[in-house]
């Protein structure tokens, strides 16, 4: 008889808005002891699990039900199609806020790593591609949310001609760079040092023509110039003045339209933090609250886990 097949997990955007990666999810310990359970219940242990495989970012694996009466009743269920939602229990080892590893919509921190712990078969499954996330107690844990305010370098980056996964620090070095090449000494600081309308051809040959030795000299000292330099060698040199006026112009633009951009995101990041503190005050101050059944129930069947 051909074994039954079922998809325990995948990549994709769960109904939590969350995401699991498939390919970082670790086998080792679980393949030693592949422990099938019934709603996650430790103590409810109804068979094991073999032949787990990973497949186009989707993770399978057959069940082998025990003996015991639960076990065969739950088998039964599932042979009969009552039951057919599988969730895994994990351990998180390494969550992700990186936009290359967030899909659209997604609300909670992508888990990158972790390690596989159980496989239940569960009757009510809260979400698709459902999960339970384990804490180092045994316990559960939430996934922290994402913080919608958090800046997107890789458009920084593009527009300093960097790679689009380039580092922070990557991005700050080629922008102190960049600062660092403007000069000094300006065309129209010199223009006006040297009482010049402006840094032309005709008034550097004015200037060097009619200007005693001395001011010619200075002249070309300023220009970062030997003081023996020739016309056409300070014709250069302004060239190169001008080229390097025009980038800075541009360079100060983008900087300033950068600063307004981190500026308005820091505001909106500092607004999400009170409101997050706020929020975990007031929940700290209001103390535990006695929930109904009615409240146990609801809280069981839509929180993170089955």
């Amino acid at each position: 008889m051909e074994k039954k097949r079922f998809r325990i997990a995948d990549s994709g955007l769960n109904r939590k808005k969350g995401r699991v990666m498939v390919s970082g999810i670790k086998l080792e310990n679980f393949n030693e002891n592949p422990v099938m359970l019934f709603n996650h219940k430790r103590g409810e242990v109804i068979g094991y699990w073999e032949d787990i495989t990973k497949e186009n970012d989707e993770m399978y694996g057959s069940p082998v039900f025990a003996s015991t009466p639960e076990a065969q009743r739950i088998k039964q269920l599932v042979d009969d199609g009552a039951i057919r939602a599988v969730s895994m229990g994990i351990d998180p080892i390494e969550l992700s806020d990186d936009p290359k590893d967030i899909l659209p919509g997604q609300q909670f921190m992508s888990i990158m790593h972790s390690e596989l712990m159980e496989i239940s078969f569960t009757d009510i499954p809260a979400y698709a591609s459902a999960v339970r996330v384990y804490s180092a107690d045994g316990g559960e844990q939430d996934i922290p949310k994402l913080n919608p305010n958090k800046m997107d370098i890789s458009k920084f980056n593009t527009a300093l001609g960097l790679a689009e996964n380039a580092s922070e620090a990557d991005a700050l070095a080629a922008i102190e760079a960049l600062t660092a090449d403007k000069s000094k000494d300006t065309l129209s600081a010199i223009a006006t040092k040297f009482s010049l309308e402006q840094v032309s051809e005709e008034s550097i040959s004015s200037l060097l023509m009619g200007a005693a030795g001395s001011a010619a000299e200075e002249f070309a000292v300023s220009l970062g110039l030997e003081k023996t330099a020739t016309e056409e060698e300070v014709n250069a040199k302004i060239e190169t003045f001008k080229a390097l006026e025009s980038k800075n112009t541009e360079l100060e633009q983008k900087l300033q339209g950068y600063n307004a951009q981190v500026t308005s995101l820091l505001e909106k990041s500092q607004q999400y933090n009170a409101e997050k503190a706020k929020e975990t005050t007031e929940q700290k101050e209001e103390g535990p609250k006695t929930l109904t059944y009615s409240d146990k129930l609801l809280k069981r069947v839509m929180q993170f886990t089955n």
